[in-house]
């Protein structure tokens, strides 16, 4: 079994601390998603599932990387704190910014819908059966052109 040095341990503080500000990002990572799809109950239960999924992995690799796989508490307990200095600094910006991401991708998607669906009316119009009938026509005579080369 290792030995950590103060300084290791003054490290793997510093890192749970981090770890901690992830967790919370992925929470409200989470969080907008919710909010933007007006998830119902059951879309809530799976998004906090995906959530808890996210923070068993994230604190079990954390503990077999970063301390050993040795067991120590303050890592939990720098982690919490970790989450609770992202939630009174950061999370109401970092909401409002993927809130208003998830707006212009919502926006950007309508756009392109709507040019799809503008696209597909207009090859309608022009490709109809009469006009790709006369054409295939047109295609069938011999050309001036290339009758004059000696290609039919």
């Amino acid at each position: 079994m290792p030995v950590f040095t103060n300084s290791q341990q003054v490290t793997l503080v510093l890192q749970s601390l981090l770890l901690g500000v992830g967790i919370g990002a992925v929470y409200d990572m989470l969080r907008a998603l919710r909010l933007h799809f007006r998830c119902g109950w059951a879309g809530a239960a799976l998004l906090d599932t995906l959530f808890w999924a996210i923070v068993l992995a994230a604190l079990f690799e954390f503990g077999l990387i970063a301390a050993a796989g040795q067991p120590r508490g303050f890592v939990l307990l720098t982690s919490a704190g970790g989450m609770g200095l992202y939630f009174a600094a950061l999370s109401e910006t970092v909401l409002e910014v993927l809130m208003r991401l998830l707006q212009v991708l919502a926006k950007l998607r309508r756009a392109v819908y709507g040019l799809r669906m503008h696209c597909q009316t207009v090859v309608k119009q022009r490709c109809s059966p009469v006009k790709i009938r006369f054409l295939t026509k047109k295609f069938e005579k011999d050309s001036f052109l290339f009758r004059k080369k000696g290609i039919k």
